[in-house]
């Protein structure tokens, strides 16, 4: 359209698209359903948009300019060291291609990467590259592919995928801290979800987050009150990366709270937290089942991840291919329960599994 017609209906649809662009980017980049891939497919939209205006002679409003510049960063801090995305919340990694092409006008040079941005934290380390999610899922309509996964972890080594987020929706592909078997959200179904969509139900989940750093180290603690309600426990997750050794350690507290205390709390509980490996991963557990061998696919370091879990098991991915090592445990609820684990270079051979006499 031109002439006026054509001005006024463009003006118009460029206000709307103002306000649109208001409530889905958040003032550092992120995107309201917290998909990183979201965000670059609507950075690839805008940067259309912006080139289309400039082949007509316009230019693009403030409002698109400015959420540009914000997706552009958020692209930049979800790029891992395989120049693919971090994938969480229902949101895939993309090709590395793919991503090149959207930050192809990233013109921030040498300049630093954010450490937190829409609810996650980044963590870097020599060959290691760890990002946690700490904030609640989205909550309705940017809830349709949420998951139930608060305080999962993504663990590159080497410029290598070694442990995911998760694979679909629920608690039990996610790699967390699960208690019981129910999670924490369900998605909806029957009527409400074909109104509705699929989107997640009881995403009010509160989650603390606290960073520090000193010389050689930085860690996260980490905290959700989602097991509170239903078992009296809060889950804390204390991720510790080594700077100087390339060591990623982990903690998961599962601390009783007053409402553990009563009669509800000497019941045994069951706890499970698991780590998803990406496709091609190769892992094999020690004799004494106290450390496992992981090996990325096309790589020839391998990492071990040693831990003081109760039980530890390889077990087929839900929904997904491969395979997740899950560290279980049973413990009274008003007791708690700790699980320490450690992520580090293989430096010796594990023993292998020996055949039965």
């Amino acid at each position: 359209l031109r002439g006026p017609a054509g001005k006024r209906l463009l003006d118009r649809a460029l206000g709307r698209l103002g306000r649109a662009l208001a409530v889905t980017i958040g003032p550092d980049g992120g995107h309201a359903s917290r998909r990183p891939d979201l965000a670059l497919e609507l950075l690839f939209d805008l940067q259309t948009l912006d080139e289309a205006m400039v082949q007509r002679g316009l230019a693009a409003p403030d409002t698109v300019q400015r959420a540009i510049d914000q997706l552009a960063a958020a692209v930049r801090f979800f790029t891992l060291d395989d120049g693919a995305l971090a994938a969480f919340q229902g949101g895939s990694a993309r090709t590395a291609a793919y991503v090149a092409a959207a930050r192809a006008q990233d013109e921030t040079g040498d300049r630093a990467t954010a450490l937190d941005l829409g609810g996650y934290q980044r963590m870097d380390a020599h060959a290691l590259q760890v990002i946690a999610d700490v904030a609640p899922p989205a909550a309705g309509a940017w809830s349709g592919r949420a998951c139930d996964q608060p305080l999962a972890i993504q663990v590159l080594v080497g410029g290598r995928r070694l442990i995911d987020a998760g694979v679909g929706r629920r608690m039990a592909t996610a790699s967390t801290a699960e208690v019981g078997e129910d999670g924490l959200t369900s998605v909806l179904t029957g009527f409400p979800a074909t109104v509705l969509g699929s989107r997640l139900a009881d995403t009010g989940l509160v989650v603390e987050v606290q960073r520090h750093a000193a010389p050689g180290a930085v860690w996260l603690d980490l905290a959700h009150h989602g097991w509170m309600k239903p078992y009296g426990l809060m889950h804390q997750r204390r991720l510790y990366l080594d700077l100087d050794a390339g060591e990623l350690r982990g903690e998961d507290r599962l601390t009783p709270t007053a409402k553990a205390q009563g009669p509800d709390g000497r019941h045994f509980v069951s706890y499970a937290i698991r780590f998803p490996l990406h496709h091609g991963v190769q892992a094999l557990v020690s004799q004494d089942r106290r450390s496992v061998l992981l090996r990325p696919a096309s790589a020839g370091a391998g990492w071990i991840l040693r831990n003081d879990a109760l039980e530890i098991a390889l077990e087929p991915l839900i929904g997904g291919r491969g395979v997740q090592l899950v560290l279980r445990g049973q413990r009274r609820a008003d007791s708690g329960a700790r699980v320490r684990w450690k992520l580090a270079p293989a430096r010796h051979q594990i023993d292998a599994p020996k055949d039965p006499a």
